[in-house]
Parts: structure tokens; C-alpha cells; sequence
């Protein structure tokens, strides 16, 4: 048995959380600007909003991808026909890639509604292309928890492609940064 530092509890040696405070016992560190304890693998600080990403203690740097944030937008006739909907005409849909996020939106009710899909570069499993005669559609999988792959349809092909090899390079620099993201 050991006593947690802010309460003085005891707590057994195994336990990762004080029962009686709620204090991170392992796998935690002190946010820099702070002090608070936050988990290892916090991107903000619950306490403070402190950007932990920043600290180049909380994880190894990452490859640097060239041409980030890229956007890529279905072409706007590949958009109706691919998404059935008119609004994609005026508005198509759009995949941003960044360094850490990937963001996919669409619009519906000529924009008056706006479906977005976010997910983390680290959750990546796998990118995928589809074509077709005219146009190819990039789909994106995802370790733990998404249902259905996310994808953006109706796009060029040529453009399709380097996006793909964007994603793969992407998603390898980030495994290569964060073993354990790539375990799930």
C-alpha cells in the first residue's frame, strides 16, 4: 500500500487511480504550465487548456509532411451524381488533411446544413481508392470505434491518387512518431 500524494490515501500499489480523490497515479505526468497531473497521452491540459502537443516532452517528433494542410474537393458534377444531391452541385464535398486531424464535410439544404466527420491522423488504419469510369472515391478506416469507413466520393482520379499516396505517407510518418496509436 502507498498513500496518493494530494490526499493521502491509501491506495494499493496496482491501482492507477486514487479512489478517494480521483488523482492519475501512473501513466501521468505535470503539465508544464500548471503543474497539474494529466495523463501521458493528453493533447490539452483539463485544468489550464494548455496545448501538450506543443511539449516536445509528451511525445517524439514527427516526420514533416510537405503540402499540409491540403484540401481536396470532389468535382462538382461527380458530387451530385456520387452523393445524390443537388446542394453537392453548388457546395461538393471537401477532405482537409492536417498534420494531426483529417476533417470531411458535406452540405445538404443548398448549405443550410453542414454533416461534418473528424478523425485523428493516429487513428488511421488504412486509405483505400476507389474508381470508377470517371471518377474515384478516396475511403479512409479507422482503428477502435468508427462504424463505417469514411470516404469522400466523386472525386478526379489523378487528384484521387496523390491524395492516397498523401494519406499513406501521412499515416506512416505518424507511426512511426506514436507506436502506441498505431496498437489502437
Amino acid at each position: 500500500m502507498a498513500n496518493c500524494p494530494d490526499c493521502h490515501e491509501a491506495v494499493p500499489d496496482e491501482a492507477r487511480r486514487c479512489r478517494a480523490c480521483g488523482r492519475w497515479l501512473r501513466d501521468c505526468r505535470q503539465c508544464p504550465q500548471c503543474g497539474e497531473t494529466v495523463l501521458v497521452v493528453a493533447r490539452v491540459c483539463r485544468f489550464c487548456g494548455y496545448d501538450l502537443t506543443a511539449d516536445p516532452l509528451n511525445r517524439p517528433p514527427r516526420e514533416r509532411i510537405e503540402g499540409l494542410p491540403y484540401t481536396l474537393t470532389a468535382t462538382p458534377l461527380g458530387g451530385m451524381i456520387c452523393e445524390s444531391s443537388i446542394t453537392a452541385l453548388f457546395l461538393p464535398p471537401r477532405m482537409i488533411i492536417g498534420e494531426e486531424d483529417i476533417v470531411i464535410t458535406k452540405w445538404t439544404w443548398f448549405g443550410l446544413r453542414t454533416y461534418q466527420q473528424k478523425v485523428a491522423v493516429s487513428k488511421v488504419a488504412s486509405v483505400r481508392i476507389h474508381t470508377g469510369i470517371i471518377w474515384a472515391d478516396v475511403l479512409l478506416e479507422t482503428y477502435g470505434g468508427s462504424v463505417a469507413a469514411l470516404g469522400l466520393s466523386g472525386l478526379d482520379k489523378e487528384e484521387a491518387q496523390e491524395t492516397v499516396g498523401l494519406l499513406e505517407r501521412l499515416t506512416q510518418a505518424s507511426r512511426k512518431a506514436s507506436p502506441a496509436a498505431a496498437k489502437g
